[in-house]
């Protein structure tokens, strides 16, 4: 299952990131792997996001979820 992080920032920031975390993807895979005590670990991609509100959608039905399920327990 694909993980997504967001970069913030204005386009220049962004392509920063993005050059930083693909200079640093083969040693991000070699600590994964390490930490997590893998032995095959996923290729690491990174990309400008091309939805910029979907994180702030993904949190709305995230808090919805949980004041459903709390709502469900009682």
């Amino acid at each position: 299952m694909p993980r997504q992080s967001r970069v913030r920032g204005d386009e220049r920031e962004q392509n920063q990131s993005l050059a930083a975390l693909e200079h640093a993807r083969h040693y991000l895979r070699h600590e994964l792997a390490a930490r997590l005590s893998l032995r095959r670990v996923p290729e690491l991609h990174f990309e400008r996001d091309r939805n910029p509100d979907a994180d702030t959608r993904v949190e709305f039905l995230l808090k919805r979820a949980k004041k459903s399920r709390g709502h469900a327990e009682n």
